[in-house]
């Protein structure tokens, strides 16, 4: 799918607006699903986890973390996309934030969607990012390119979304909000 067709499709399913009340000793935290115009169509921006980190070592994320006091959810996204992968703010353009997202490890993520409005090489800060790619949304939106398994965590039963690509496995978190991404855009 190109910009102008995804843009309209994704307003247009947009979540109404709710008062977010955070499960009980939950982690705060927000992503930035960042796209960009790439051969294949829309592109999103994933990172791979540095392994020594204390949570989710060597895993598929998007650029974010914690919310600092003080901050919003959407200056949080944009601070951790700078310091993980040198992103400007000036390059991106805000589209929009995608349903929040409980992890069944205590973590709440806020996902908001932007745009890279110019291109510049990534700087990807070595003590928390491996790597980074861009994946291109058609292959995720392919018949049987994902696909999930219930699991157990505590008293809760999670969907889990699994998508692999090349030697990597997008899952868990990230593969939840890319699932929330192509249904929001699902003609």
């Amino acid at each position: 799918m190109q910009w102008p067709q995804f843009y309209p499709r994704f307003l247009l399913q947009l979540p109404v607006p709710h008062q977010r009340l955070l499960p009980a000793q939950a982690r705060a935290s927000a992503v930035l699903v960042l796209l960009r115009e790439g051969a294949q169509g829309l592109e999103v921006l994933l990172t791979e986890r540095a392994a020594h980190l204390k949570h989710h070592p060597g895993q598929i994320s998007f650029p974010g973390g914690r919310i600092e006091e003080g901050e919003s959810s959407w200056q949080a996204a944009l601070r951790e996309a700078f310091e993980e992968t040198g992103v400007l703010e000036r390059n991106i353009k805000a589209l929009g934030q995608l349903p929040d997202y409980v992890t069944g490890t205590g973590f709440f993520i806020s996902p908001h969607l932007a745009l890279l409005t110019k291109e510049q090489p990534l700087v990807l800060q070595a003590d928390e990012v491996a790597s980074a790619f861009w994946l291109p949304l058609a292959l995720l939106a392919a018949p049987g390119a994902l696909y999930s398994e219930l699991r157990q965590f505590g008293p809760v039963l999670h969907r889990l979304y699994f998508f692999p690509y090349r030697q990597k496995l997008i899952w868990g978190a990230t593969a939840a909000v890319l699932v929330n991404l192509l249904e929001q855009t699902a003609a």
